[in-house]
Order: C-alpha cells, then structure tokens, then sequence
C-alpha cells in the first residue's frame, strides 16, 4: 500500500472509531425515576417503545426514550434547564438513533447561544 494510502486507511479508521467512543450507549443513559411520568408509543400494530419526564430538586428536566420501528433503534436521554424568564438555557442529547450518535448540546450565557 502507498504511504498516502496508509495515512488515509488509518485517518478514516480513527475518525470511525472517535464516532464509536462518541456514542452514549443504553446502559449509560439517565435511568427513570418511578415518579417519572412514563408514556407508552405505539401505532395500530402495537407498542413501539417508551418515554419518560421528570424533574429534579434542583429545577432540571429529564427526558428518557427508548424506540424500536422496524429493527431501527432510538435510545436517547436528555436534561434541559430554564432560566428564571422560562426560556431554555442548557440542553444535553445523549445517545444512538438508527442514524449514529444522538449528542447534542445548548447553552444561553450571556445573549449568546452555542
């Protein structure tokens, strides 16, 4: 193999595995409350998955979704906060959908969103 091969074989290797390590697995995700509210997805064909909300003592929002359509997965969590004016000023996505990895991240600091 050429060495500019090599190097791009062994970059394009690396970058895979960086997404791989990226990915929160199902194991890792905030796990429920059982005072979460709790609901049930389904269609006609039956249940499809489920989902949860809850908050925390210190004001924080939690969401847990776990999906199954046709063999592709969703398991996602998420924690969002509000500042006092009610509008969101973090939000954390974490985990794997049919697509990759699920992470998202904002934050409102000062007037700047990122």
């Amino acid at each position: 193999m050429k060495p500019g091969r090599m190097i791009l074989a062994c970059a394009l290797t690396l970058s895979a595995s960086a997404v791989a390590w990226a990915q929160t697995p199902a194991a890792d995700l905030a796990k429920p409350p059982a005072n979460a509210r709790h609901f049930i997805i389904s269609s006609p064909c039956g249940k499809h998955g489920e989902s949860w909300i809850w908050m925390t003592p210190d004001g924080a929002t939690y969401g847990r979704e776990s999906l199954n359509l046709r063999g592709q997965v969703w398991e996602v969590d998420s924690v969002g906060r509000q500042g006092g004016d009610g509008m969101p000023t973090s939000l954390i996505v974490r985990g794997v959908t049919p697509s990759g990895d699920a992470g998202e991240t904002f934050s409102l600091a000062a007037g700047k969103a990122t």
